[in-house]
């Protein structure tokens, strides 16, 4: 399973510089250039076009942060943990349960627990 950070990487990747170099080699015909001129513009050979608007955070992390009203760290956020209002650590399951969670969101971040373990066993 591909996660939303490994296909950003790819999605976002830069081609080294020996690689262009071979591109730029390759047969380019007025087809070709009006094929890709309505993307990248007019005799635009530059092909890095960054991501715009992406985060790290998952549908269901966006959920949970709008839920409990506080932002949470993609890191506390992946070992399942963050701070209740006390500013103790608490588990984010826990506190769902404890701030009365819609039951949806709480199966949600259940399976986003589970899942790495299915990808093991399988």
């Amino acid at each position: 399973m591909t996660t939303l950070k490994q296909l950003k990487l790819v999605l976002n990747e830069v081609l080294s510089p020996e690689e262009a170099k071979s591109v730029q080699s390759w047969p380019r015909n007025a087809e070709a250039h009006a094929a890709t001129d309505h993307f990248f513009g007019k005799d635009n050979e530059d092909r890095y076009t960054p991501l715009e608007g992406t985060t790290d955070k998952s549908e269901i992390h966006k959920q949970i942060e709008n839920h409990l009203g506080k932002q949470i760290h993609i890191n506390d956020y992946k070992e399942g943990k963050t701070t209740d209002e006390y500013n103790r650590p608490v588990k984010i399951g826990k506190l769902l349960a404890k701030t009365k969670a819609p039951d949806e969101l709480k199966r949600n971040l259940k399976m986003i627990i589970l899942e790495p373990l299915r990808t093991l066993v399988d």
